[in-house]
């Protein structure tokens, strides 16, 4: 049988998030259960308890994120998670292979859908006033689709993928990845903006970051971070680092800091077409539209 325990401790440090290993408890980020070398039947019944108990209490208004981190994983199973995203429904997940580690994070389920659906139809209707649309110009949507690193994968909330990053012969590489948190560790998500530059093989330049706080009041944050080059930076260092182009924040009816802008050249990994593209801008009215599907 494997072992169990209740945490408030974190799920990784900045360090382990950068260099793809193991999460290794540091700092407090909140609701966390921890299985020791579970089979795949008990990795099943603990997410639905913790669906139960955590994300879908019987006041909706209490719902918040929670976490499911496996340990010493046996090869079989973990193998099993590896090759197949699509074994566990409603969820997503970090590995690390080096040690078998999993790590799950478990939304709730009426915010985290509303959430998606809401971001990426949004974005797909403000590509359509540019007259590109998935059918005919090749790029898609997907949710939870998981990307894999050397040692480690990963699964986003949402993400965009431009005709370039899809087709035959080529490796799909998301150019713009969403990380939701429900009243979670803003460190924590960030930490998740991190994995990208550091373990995707093809970096997303945009990486959307959605945050809700529910203390004092209830707040929506949004953050774009993309890759800025290093003016600086020696021969052995990165070209590039991972850094906030724009925040916004939503707090009763009113949007700070818009609108939402992102950037056509880095989503479609292309220039715009002059007369007919440009940078893809959400407005307020949009943005709060998202937002309100997070209360």
């Amino acid at each position: 049988m494997p072992s169990t325990s209740d945490t408030s401790e974190p799920l990784t440090s900045s360090a382990s998030a950068l260099t793809g290993t193991a999460p290794q408890p540091s700092i407090n980020t909140g609701n966390m259960v921890i299985l020791t070398s579970p089979s795949l039947t008990e990795i099943l019944q603990s997410i639905e308890k913790i669906k139960d108990t955590h994300v879908s209490p019987p006041h909706p208004q209490k719902s918040r994120m929670s976490y499911l981190l496996i340990e010493e994983l046996d090869r079989e199973t973990f193998d099993r998670l590896w090759h197949d995203s699509n074994l566990l429904k409603a969820v997503t997940a970090t590995l690390w292979r080096a040690n078998r580690t999993v790590l799950f994070r478990i939304m709730p389920n009426r915010q985290h859908e509303g959430l998606r659906s809401s971001f990426d139809e949004i974005l797909l209707r403000v590509l359509l006033t540019m007259h590109l649309e998935p059918m005919t110009h090749g790029f898609r949507c997907f949710r939870s689709a998981r990307v894999y690193g050397d040692q480690t994968s990963k699964e986003p909330d949402c993400s965009f993928y431009p005709p370039a990053s899809l087709g035959p012969g080529i490796t799909p590489s998301p150019s713009l990845v969403l990380e939701v948190g429900v009243s979670e560790s803003y460190s924590r998500l960030s930490q998740d903006a991190q994995w990208w530059h550091a373990n995707a093989p093809t970096r997303p330049g945009l990486v959307v970051l959605i945050h809700t706080t529910t203390t004092p009041c209830f707040r929506v944050d949004i953050e774009i971070w993309t890759h800025i080059p290093n003016q600086y930076g020696s021969r052995e260092s990165a070209p590039s680092h991972l850094q906030i182009s724009q925040h916004l924040y939503v707090q009763g009816n009113a949007v700070y800091g818009g609108p939402l802008r992102l950037d056509f050249e880095l989503l479609m990994r292309r220039p715009p077409n002059p007369l007919t593209e440009r940078d893809v801008v959400m407005t307020d009215q949009q943005v709060l539209y998202i937002a309100t599907q997070m209360e």
